[in-house]
């Protein structure tokens, strides 16, 4: 059946030996259009100079020249691929991957930056690899590029950068709310007719257990390591067990000298981090993604006060959202330590200050649902209301789920106003351990 969507340009860019790296995008890009394409009213198109391009000479021009004129200026969105090496230069860079990247910031489009970790081939060419790694170290304090470690890795990072592109253009293109939503209330247009839009998806970790087993498995391996470096000596076994904050070996903790205590150590630590891994998901998810935003439009000459809208998101859960570079200092909630280290990591959370005015935007989690509840000041006609930021982030109970069913109702006293609506949104599969991994990095 054919639905309305819009297009947007997604181009791979990368040296020679990141080929199969396209091809993995190009799963990831098929995938998120299978899923998403009709009900969000939106496609991702990929686009590679390998079939995109078409043999062109003209008086003046280069080939990097052709290949910017055919498939980069089109780009909406560009996803940079580096491996081992960084190209072969152009008449205006050092190589074209990089005058790709320069151009399209220059034209104020959205670009993504991966480098690879992977174990690299015993032949590399080391002049490409310092020429790589220049590249890399020039770009560090422009903007945040990420690394990954296998194809896996890496298709997890395209499908969160397709996310958040998502979430980008539809507030920019003003989509509508992925859904058919009905309304009940004032036939008249020239009263009311209020638009409601929920912008954002819910998610759920895919890979959350796994994740739990590493940190059990890793920290316990490294605490009994460290335990045998401690008491390897004798006269080491003369400290007391009876601070357990006391640091001692570049910060680590001092352990216990028994076998017995440590097993008993490392049984409680792992049950206590077992019976609140849930909570520690829920703070990684708050680090992790974006959060809801919410959009009003009156298409009517009326003026609307006093409204509130009452939103409600059926089985899910709403986390508070985070600022991602204040992560560092809250890791221990999601990976928590053995051992207390003495001095815990202390800086200046991103805290919002209160007016003193009632924010426009507040939610409670009530029993199995999400409740969020918005006062904006007015209503203007025509004009479109947005919410002023990221308040909270939205989970799912239950990892079976394909959509959020959301209902809406809208009430004014003084208008009077009593609407109501319905609506879905798209839950996506993400990886806890990437996201983690993503955070670390910071």
């Amino acid at each position: 059946m054919p639905f309305i969507c819009t297009a947007l340009n997604v181009l791979f860019v990368g040296p020679s030996d990141t080929a199969d790296l396209v091809e993995v995008g190009r799963q990831v890009v098929d995938d998120w259009n299978a899923r998403r394409a009709r009900s969000d009213g939106m496609v991702m198109l990929l686009r590679h100079y390998s079939t995109d391009t078409v043999s062109l000479f003209t008086d003046g021009s280069d080939g990097q020249a052709v290949i910017n004129e055919q498939v980069v200026d089109d780009a909406d969105i560009v996803i940079s691929i580096f491996r081992s090496k960084f190209g072969s230069p152009t008449p205006r860079a050092d190589s074209g991957t990089q005058e790709e990247i320069e151009r399209t910031i220059a034209a104020g489009k959205r670009v993504h930056v991966y480098f690879s970790e992977e174990k690299m081939a015993a032949d590399v060419d080391t002049t490409q690899l310092i020429k790589l790694r220049a590249f890399k170290e020039s770009i560090s304090d422009k903007g945040l590029w990420q690394s990954f470690q296998d194809a896996h890795s890496f298709s997890d990072l395209i499908r969160r950068a397709l996310d958040e592109d998502h979430v980008h253009f539809q507030g920019r293109l003003k989509l509508p709310v992925p859904a058919t939503a009905t309304t009940s209330g004032p036939a008249d247009a020239d009263l009311v007719n209020l638009q409601v839009r929920v912008e954002g998806s819910a998610r759920h970790f895919m890979d959350g257990d796994a994740l739990l087993r590493k940190h059990l498995d890793e920290e316990t391996s490294r605490l009994w390591n460290l335990h045998s470096k401690q008491h390897a000596n004798r006269g080491f076994a003369g400290i007391s067990f009876t601070d357990t904050n006391a640091s001692y070996f570049n910060s680590d903790p001092v352990l216990p000298e028994s076998v017995g205590a440590m097993d008993n150590l490392l049984a409680r630590w792992q049950q206590n981090t077992q019976a609140g891994w849930e909570d520690a998901l829920q703070v990684l998810a708050s680090y992790s993604w974006v959060g809801l935003r919410f959009a009003l439009f009156n298409d009517a000459r009326s003026f609307v006060t006093d409204l509130q809208l009452d939103v409600t998101f059926h089985g899910a859960l709403g986390v508070p959202f985070r600022w991602p570079d204040d992560f560092k200092y809250e890791k221990h909630k999601v990976l928590p330590p053995v051992v207390s280290p003495r001095h815990m990591l202390n800086g200046p959370l991103h805290i919002k200050r209160s007016s003193g005015e009632t924010p426009p935007v507040e939610w409670k989690n009530d029993g199995d649902d999400l409740r969020v509840t918005i006062h904006p000041p007015i209503i203007r006609p025509r004009t479109l209301w947005e919410s002023p930021g990221d308040d909270v982030v939205l989970m799912t109970k239950d990892d079976t789920m394909e959509s959020v069913r959301v209902t809406w109702r809208a009430t004014a006293p003084k208008g009077p106003v009593d609407l109501s609506g319905v609506c879905t949104l798209p839950v996506e599969s993400v990886s806890a351990r990437a996201a983690l991994d993503t955070l670390l990095a910071l």
